[in-house]
């Protein structure tokens, strides 16, 4: 779907004067949402496996964060990865779960005991 085929007032691309590139680089970024009217509206990101999910805001990543590594046992990044896949995402999600593995500090605390 292209950005100029959205009614208008709701997600033009005349009203947002784009650039040529930069409307299909927001083009190719649409492709992989999709908004569901339930019982209210819910963005959610269609994954490379075709799961969908649901996508959370900025203020919600840490909790998230804290939720996913606290309730599946403190796994490396790679398994933690893995957990949220198809349940929730936010852009540079593998970002910041590999960031908040690395400076968690529970789990810097048990790394220090196992190397000592």
């Amino acid at each position: 779907m292209r950005l100029d085929e959205f009614d208008n007032g709701v997600f033009g691309a005349k009203g947002m004067e784009l650039g040529r590139s930069k409307r299909r680089t927001v083009e190719r970024a649409m492709r992989n949402y999709v908004m569901v009217d339930v019982e209210e509206p819910k963005l959610f990101f269609q994954e490379k496996n075709v799961e969908v999910a649901s996508s959370i805001l900025e203020d919600d990543v840490e909790s998230v964060l804290t939720g996913l590594h606290d309730r599946h046992r403190h796994f490396a990044a790679g398994i933690t990865l893995g957990i949220p896949h198809g349940k929730v995402y936010w852009p540079w999600r593998a970002y910041h779960i590999r960031r908040w593995v690395s400076s968690y500090e529970p789990c810097l605390w048990a790394i220090r005991i196992q190397n000592a």
